[in-house]
């Protein structure tokens, strides 16, 4: 069974079964015009990164399998799901490397940031749609739906990894307090988490009362320590805790890193 691909490289794939031209090089051809709108529209360094990442990816999908069989190291399983997690992983990873040198492997990844900055669309809103339509049109081709519900367990393994390269595995928390005690709830949340707090003035617009407006971040660990320092100090504080990607400062991570 063929597992298909989202993006880009699904129409090289659909291209490749339908007329037995090579993947890489329907890859590399399909990926020209998508170069080019990259470079009027995203920059000159994304442009030759991109080039790069485009030229490499596009030649080892015709070299990796036979260099493989030739060297004894090719390994066949019938295991589809284990094929699609492995495969998620490894192309998340190597793509999360590429991204995070200011770049891309090329394909819909190119259009997605196009979109993004000309229409002010999210580019996961755009991969999401650009892949449904490009599964849709596999299930056709290669005859079952079998291979496409594998295919989307195999792009959430490839985003997850993406995620986890280019922002890391230390997704952490922001805090926002509103309280009528800033000084009993800062001072206990720099005393018991050694946390640095930022505080400002706010008003209530329904109630017209001045309320401060306290920020800070902590570890995900530290979350319940936050709520109960709360529960003792302010209980009818308001507090809003959602998840940042990267924190960079003193108590988490370095510029340099």
């Amino acid at each position: 069974m063929l597992i298909p691909m989202g993006g880009i490289t699904g129409i090289a794939m659909i291209l490749n079964f339908v007329l037995g031209l090579p993947l890489g090089a329907l890859n590399l051809l399909l990926n020209i015009p998508l170069l080019m709108l990259g470079y009027r529209g995203l920059g000159r360094e994304f442009f030759f990164k991109t080039v790069f990442g485009t030229v490499v990816v596009s030649l080892l999908m015709d070299a990796v399998g036979p260099a493989m069989a030739g060297l004894g190291l090719s390994y066949e399983t019938h295991d589809m799901l284990l094929s699609a997690m492995a495969g998620g992983a490894v192309m998340g990873l190597g793509n999360g490397i590429v991204i995070r040198q200011g770049a891309t492997s090329g394909g819909s990844d190119i259009l997605a940031k196009y979109v993004a900055k000309r229409f002010d669309m999210r580019v996961g809103t755009f991969g999401l749609y650009f892949n449904a339509v490009v599964l849709t049109l596999s299930a056709f081709i290669y005859g079952g739906l079998e291979g496409t519900r594998y295919a989307m367990i195999t792009i959430f393994v490839y985003n997850m990894a993406i995620d986890r390269m280019v922002y890391g595995a230390d997704i952490q928390k922001q805090a926002l307090i509103i309280t009528d005690q800033p000084t009993d709830v800062a001072d206990a949340i720099m005393a018991r988490l050694g946390r640095g707090v930022t505080a400002w003035d706010g008003k209530g617009m329904y109630t017209g009362d001045r309320r401060a407006v306290l920020l800070c971040a902590v570890h995900r660990n530290e979350a319940g320590v936050l709520k109960a320092i709360l529960q003792e100090t302010d209980v009818r504080a308001v507090l809003l805790l959602s998840e940042v990607n990267e924190i960079f400062g003193a108590g988490f991570k370095k510029y340099s890193g």
